[in-house]
């Protein structure tokens, strides 16, 4: 045999007509390839819908929070005796705040004030509450002037 076509063989080459013997893949090895492509594709397809909506439901949540906290500084930032007590609704019906008499002494007094805002999901479904609460104390001492 000459030297050049022994070569040719042993590297995977057809002696007759200088082609590789198995060029590119089989029908099989195609499908396999692709089956496997669809099943990596789907689940990364279902991870981001899944990383959406979790997004979309925190950002809700959290703009529940800022409100809540905005209207709990509002209502105490005018102060012990402006504070009225039993259950009261926040502006645009967003939740409401009820207000406790939790503690009276001749010292002090204890206000409980739990702020109530309601948000509902992107996604539907039923309706969520955010709830924070505080205590506000009257004042200790009295200064006059």
């Amino acid at each position: 045999m000459h030297p050049d076509k022994a070569h040719n063989v042993k590297a995977g080459f057809r002696p007759s007509d200088g082609w590789p013997a198995k060029a590119g893949f089989t029908l099989i090895e195609a499908m396999v390839a692709c089956a496997i492509l669809v099943v990596c594709l789907t689940a990364m397809g279902r991870t981001m819908v899944t990383a959406m909506r979790s997004g979309a439901i925190a950002e809700r949540e959290l703009e529940a929070m800022h409100t809540a906290r905005a209207a709990l500084e509002e209502l105490v930032a005018g102060g012990y005796t402006a504070i009225p007590l039993g259950t009261h609704n926040l502006a645009n019906n967003l939740g409401s705040y009820t207000v406790t008499q939790e503690l009276s002494s001749p010292q002090a007094s204890l206000k409980r004030i739990v702020m109530r805002v309601n948000w509902n999901p992107p996604t539907g479904g039923t309706n969520h509450v955010f709830e924070l609460t505080t205590f506000v104390s009257s004042p200790l001492h009295h200064f006059e002037n």
